[in-house]
């Protein structure tokens, strides 16, 4: 028990940071797609038939994450509240996971290194409590990697399975480990075919699913994603750099990078000794790190899915430090708690205003005082036009920008509407268009200099 003290304390303190956050409406996509179908979901027959849930609400994905989310909220309540209180609770068992890693690779104090500069990376802090499948994604795989890497096979069998239900970006863990296992043993040797035929099992049977999905919708993934797939190698090969340029450089995650370089260079030069297994499974790690890149490079592209190879990139980062400057603890210690700083600082004053910094509050807080404003008014009586994601939040009572639980009527319609609604995150640009267009009178402006909400009357 002792043991896990540590690990206790940081996360209760994690958890009591995020505390408040827990009553934030939901924000981007988390508000017009995750949040909306799992509420809907939540108040019907829980199932992962691929029939058990509109296509317009699941995208296509397997309905582990859905399914999940929508019986903790029948078990608790159907509150936004406890949607990203379901959040942090994988995101807990993520940070914890990646700590029981650490400690069995390096020790306890690498453990607690490791963990600190995870909980304090400023994306991880700010996906930590929002209700997407990423922070799933991001617990199975290490957890599969991990039993992999231990020769747990049945533990490898269970984890794939349960990551590959959850979203189809599992396949980039598989794939590393179909490399790692090659890598292993030599190639195709009989071990590796061996290994390879426990992998394929879970494959086997999420490619059944889809079959089935295939049956009851007519299509195996959803044709809007598939739609969005890219089939250029050139430009395949161009996402890839950029997100992994933004992987380890942007919001001060450079620090770490310079911090694990450091540690190359001095390793190289003094010669320091790297236990194999180290190097193996700093091998694993990066294999898979690799793999999700271009898997999101193939597909649509949105900065939050970073945070999956961002758990690999902070546990291996600080990992190889901590080896290499064993004989150095001011060095093993100083170089994270720098990075650690440099996450605390940006997010106190971010720089960038998108759902993987602390900087989008701002802009979700304009957008709720904008609503408000409009309930004030009783606009609910009179159509409403605005622009997509304002028409989640002025519709649907769950997502927490309605005050008085009552939605606006909205037409599609931009010149039958009373109320036409623009705000400067997505719609900032047509405005002198269609006022001029419609001729609008703007009847009341919210927000700052850098973001606003505007409601015109026609």
């Amino acid at each position: 028990m002792k043991n896990f003290l540590s690990l206790f304390l940081l996360l209760a303190v994690f958890c009591a940071c995020k505390f408040s956050w827990l009553s934030h409406p939901y924000f981007w996509d988390e508000a017009w797609s995750y949040g909306h179908a799992i509420h809907q979901f939540a108040q019907q027959r829980l199932s992962i038939s691929p029939a058990a849930l509109d296509p317009e609400l699941s995208r296509g994905h397997p309905l582990l994450f859905y399914a999940g989310a929508a019986m903790w909220l029948q078990i608790t309540d159907n509150h936004l509240f406890y949607g990203h209180l379901f959040a942090l609770i994988v995101s807990v068992l993520t940070a914890g996971s990646v700590w029981h890693i650490a400690r069995r690779m390096s020790g306890e104090w690498a453990a607690g290194a490791v963990l600190v500069a995870l909980l304090a990376s400023q994306m991880f802090f700010a996906l930590s409590a929002r209700l997407y499948p990423e922070m799933m994604v991001a617990l199975f795989s290490m957890l599969a990697l991990w039993s992999f890497f231990q020769k747990q096979m049945g533990l490898t069998v269970l984890w794939c399975g349960l990551l590959l239900f959850t979203k189809e970006s599992g396949v980039a863990t598989m794939a590393a480990l179909f490399g790692f296992a090659l890598w292993r043993h030599r190639g195709l040797s009989r071990t590796f075919w061996k290994d390879a035929a426990v992998l394929a099992l879970p494959v086997l049977v999420v490619l059944g699913w889809f079959y089935w999905q295939y049956t009851v919708r007519g299509w195996w993934l959803f044709p809007e994603h598939t739609g969005m797939m890219v089939r250029d190698a050139s430009k395949i090969f161009s996402n890839f750099f950029q997100q992994f340029w933004t992987l380890v450089f942007n919001d001060g995650r450079s620090v770490l990078l310079v911090a694990a370089l450091l540690a190359v260079v001095w390793q190289r030069w003094q010669r320091v000794s790297v236990r194999p297994e180290v190097l193996q499974f700093m091998g694993l790690m990066w294999l898979f790190i690799g793999a999700y890149l271009a898997f999101t490079a193939a597909n649509f592209q949105t900065e939050r899915y970073l945070v999956v190879p961002l758990v690999a990139f902070v546990l291996t980062a600080v990992l190889w430090v901590w080896e290499v400057f064993a004989a150095r603890p001011y060095w093993r210690a100083g170089l994270p708690a720098a990075y650690v700083v440099s996450q605390v600082f940006l997010m106190q004053f971010p720089v960038r205003e998108n759902e993987t910094s602390t900087g989008y509050l701002p802009m979700l807080r304009t957008w709720q005082a904008g609503v408000q404003w409009c309930e004030q008014q009783q606009m609910q009586q009179d159509t409403v036009w605005s622009y997509f994601l304002m028409r989640y939040y002025m519709t649907d009572p769950h997502l927490g920008y309605l005050s008085k639980n009552k939605p606006f009527v909205f037409t599609r319609d931009s010149t039958q509407a009373q109320y036409l609604l623009f705000d400067s995150a997505e719609s900032g640009t047509v405005v002198p268009v269609l006022k001029e267009k419609l001729q609008l009178r703007l009847l009341h402006t919210v927000g700052d200099e850098k973001r606003k909400v505007w409601i015109y009357e026609r």
